[in-house]
This record gives C-alpha cells, sequence and structure tokens, in this order.
C-alpha cells in the first residue's frame, strides 16, 4: 500500500508549477493556492479581541522574565516567557522563538539565547504549544493522539492549531507598551520551523523568518525519507496540501519579507532533495521580486538545535533587517 500512495504522491507532486517565468505567472498561482491552503488549516472564522495575564514578573541577571497567558480563542489561553531588557527606555524590536516537538518555553537552549538576545535590545516570546509543557493534559503520546482525533474530525489539524498560536502571539505583542509592532520576527526549530510555514504565510506583521533545522517537502517525506524511517506522528501533515501546493511555493509565497533558511546536513528526517527544492523556487521568486538579497539558506554541520553558529546568524540577520527597516 505504501508503494500505491507514493505513486499517487509523485502525481500530485507533478501537477503543481515548479518554475514560474515572470512575476504575473508567480501571482497567479500565488493568489490561486494561498485561500486554499487557508481553508486546510482551520484556523477560527472571526479573531477574538485580545486578552491577556502576567501571572509573574521577576528579574534574572540583567533582564525581566515574565510569565504570561495570551487568548487563543473562546476561554482557552497559551502559556508563555516574555524575556525582555530590565531598562524599559523604549520600544524593542520582538523575536519569537518557537519550541520543536515535543519542546517548551522551559527549554535552557531557548532561555540562554533569550538572556542574550535581551542585551542586544530584543523582547523574546517562547510559547508552550499544546499538548507540551503547561498545557499537557494527560501523558503522550495518548495527548497528542486525542487532539489530532478530535481536530481532525472538525476541520482542524494539528498543525493549524500551532500555527493560529503563532498569530495570536503577534496579536498579543502588538498589545505591549514595549514591543514595536513594525518589527516582529520569528524563528523556530524542527516543528517549529514547520508552524511557520503556515502562520508567516498568514501573517504579514512577520517581518523577518528564519526557520532552524526545518526545511524539506512534503514530497520527498513521502518519496524518500519513509523508505528507511517515521516522522513519529502525523502531526506535520496536512491533508491534502499536495493537491493545492508544497512547501516551495510556501517560502515562495514569503517574498520579498527577509528569509534566512538554516538546516543541519545530518538531519536525514529533512531530506536535502525538499530542502534543494526550497531553495531553488524561493531564490526564483525573490529575483522575480528584485529582492534576491532578502533570501540566504544555509547548511551547517550542526546538531539538531539553535547552535551557537545558527543562533548568531540570526541575530544578526535580524539586526540588519530591523537597522534597514528603520532609514
Amino acid at each position: 500500500m505504501l508503494e500505491y500512495l507514493q505513486k499517487r504522491t509523485r502525481e500530485a507532486a507533478n501537477k503543481l508549477p515548479w518554475n514560474f517565468e515572470t512575476l504575473e505567472e508567480w501571482e497567479s498561482f500565488r493568489s490561486y493556492f494561498l485561500p486554499r491552503l487557508k481553508g486546510l488549516l482551520g484556523f477560527p472564522e472571526r479573531r477574538a479581541p485580545m486578552r491577556s495575564e502576567v501571572l509573574d514578573a521577576r528579574k534574572v541577571n540583567d533582564y525581566i522574565r515574565e510569565r504570561v497567558d495570551f487568548l487563543y480563542d473562546d476561554d482557552r489561553y497559551v502559556p508563555c516567557f516574555v524575556i525582555r531588557p530590565a531598562d524599559r527606555k523604549e520600544r524593542y524590536p520582538a523575536v519569537i522563538i518557537n519550541p520543536g516537538w515535543p519542546q517548551t518555553k522551559w527549554e535552557n537552549r531557548f532561555n540562554h539565547i533569550a538572556e542574550r538576545w535581551a542585551k542586544e535590545g530584543f523582547i523574546t516570546l517562547i510559547p508552550d504549544h499544546a499538548p507540551f509543557g503547561e498545557t499537557a493534559e494527560t501523558v503522550m503520546p495518548n495527548s497528542m493522539i486525542n487532539l489530532m482525533n478530535t481536530g481532525m474530525a472538525i476541520g482542524i489539524p494539528y498543525e493549524g492549531i500551532r500555527a493560529y498560536e503563532l498569530i495570536r502571539a503577534v496579536d498579543y505583542l502588538e498589545t505591549r507598551e514595549d514591543v514595536n509592532p513594525e518589527q516582529i520576527c520569528v524563528t523556530g526549530l524542527c516543528q517549529g520551523s514547520i508552524d511557520l510555514w503556515f502562520s508567516v504565510t498568514f501573517e504579514p506583521r512577520f517581518k523577518a523568518i528564519a526557520p532552524v533545522c526545518g526545511t524539506t517537502t512534503y514530497e520527498a517525506w513521502a518519496l524518500e525519507y519513509v523508505n528507511f524511517s517515521n516522522l513519529g506522528d502525523a502531526s506535520p501533515c496536512l491533508p491534502n496540501i499536495l493537491q493545492v501546493c508544497d512547501t516551495p511555493h510556501i517560502y515562495a509565497s514569503w517574498a520579498p519579507r527577509p528569509v534566512l533558511v538554516q538546516n543541519n546536513v545530518n538531519d536525514n528526517w529533512w531530506p536535502l532533495s525538499g530542502y534543494d527544492k526550497v531553495v531553488t523556487m524561493a531564490k526564483q521568486i525573490y529575483k522575480l521580486y528584485g529582492a534576491s538579497d532578502r533570501f540566504e539558506a544555509e547548511l551547517g554541520n550542526e546538531a539538531h538545535d539553535i547552535t551557537a553558529r545558527f543562533e548568531i546568524r540570526i541575530l544578526n540577520f535580524f539586526k540588519k533587517w530591523i537597522q534597514l527597516s528603520q532609514k
């Protein structure tokens, strides 16, 4: 049966357009696939007015760490840490560090990065995505299975939940008097990068984007990766997506916003053939916009993490484009 499904995958992928000679050609396809992609995500029809609560705030070293709940929808809240400079004299640029599967806002690496970035004048938000951290309702894998099964029955895939949590994080950041709403950036690790595929695409307030260890295609997962391993669960998957687009089209739709893609060459669950397709199409589309300098891609021999090398590239990239936006 797997070989049959792979054949169907190949047929679906072959029907998608992979080359765009003109901007008009690209924008015509973009206007076609984006509303269809959004329809697959199951976002709430109406966005509720933002509500939030600071549950704790304390000074640690030279920064303040706040424990915040912000509204997702109805009576559902997203817990997060907000790490900010201790001296509140201005509106700061903000960054969301988006955890991967099954990471939480308590991840030491992310908190250490946020502390260093606070010294650089950034406010950082690190969320807990359901069902991890303070959102856990039962033990794994039961909690993930319950979320996926229940959501799929009503047209809300798991990635639709995580992506919308990030969009609501932007809504929350805009309510803060210490955040410059024109300077909100996002980075994510592993599945935290997959969330960017669907949140950044429909949230133009993300001004600079930096996925880490999280770039390939659904086609490559289906035709290559599953031949020797598996993704652990179906949470990254969006039903029928290859009837609409694949990740190269998604990344290209971010043009001309600044994007830095970084992958670890040793992460075999992110097939390099898919990475190559994403980079090739993104470069083509950014060139059509006259914005080739706004797309960068790096392969590193790193660990599966926002390593020191990945981190400094992200920081410099965000600082560069924030400074240019002020001119």
